[in-house]
């Protein structure tokens, strides 16, 4: 059987193109290209949803907690070698009113369900949590976005410190997303084509040293 890897995320994992609001095509997503650099031993499985939070159902875009799905998800896609969880940056949104430490805090409640939960006959999973891209303020004002506000922009700014720390406690392992890949030009909050493939050979190398 194959290597699968469980990639559970939002808009920036499902593949969403801020230039044209359609989904970028297999060649282009960070998830497809991940597995074309993988290989044929891994199996890649692309659990993005556009909008998803880490623990909040939205409300004014409905079913949209991470927290609701990832156990199902995790039934259904089982045997895993890895799951890798990058969600946050919707929770920057002001209408969810938390700052960096309380967004870590909700994704340390989801690694915790990956790490807690039952797999057997199967070994558990390791875990890769990703802090997201930081979004950027400057083209959120260009664009008048209606759900991000440079409020989000900074608060995305901070996540990195208090992902990886939670990432310690939970003693899993940490990428930080921001470290290789930002968002396009087109809205701030996206990754364009350039920028997944920068996030896919980040997260190659980092899999390849949990998994080898």
């Amino acid at each position: 059987m194959k290597k699968r890897i469980l990639c559970f995320g939002d808009s920036n994992t499902w593949g969403y193109d801020g230039q044209t609001g359609l989904r970028f095509d297999e060649d282009t997503r960070w998830t497809s290209l991940l597995q074309s650099l993988l290989g044929p031993e891994y199996a890649v499985l692309e659990e993005g949803q556009n909008g998803r939070t880490t623990v909040f159902a939205d409300p004014v875009e409905g079913s949209k907690s991470g927290m609701a799905y990832l156990e199902p998800c995790l039934e259904t896609a089982n045997p895993l070698q890895a799951v890798v969880i990058m969600l946050g940056t919707n929770d920057a949104k002001d209408r969810f009113g938390c700052n960096a430490y309380q967004i870590s805090q909700s994704v340390k409640r989801l690694g915790e369900i990956v790490l807690r939960r039952d797999y057997a006959p199967y070994k558990a999973p390791e875990l890769l949590i990703v802090s997201p891209i930081e979004i950027n303020g400057g083209i959120l004002a260009e664009n008048d976005d209606q759900n991000f506000s440079q409020a989000s922009a900074e608060r995305s700014v901070d996540f990195s410190g208090h992902f990886a720390e939670r990432a310690r406690e939970l003693g899993c392992h940490f990428l930080d997303a921001a470290a290789y890949a930002q968002p396009g030009l087109a809205d701030g909050v996206h990754l364009d084509a350039e920028n997944h493939a920068k996030l896919a050979e980040a997260l190659y190398q980092k899999l390849m040293d949990i998994l080898e």
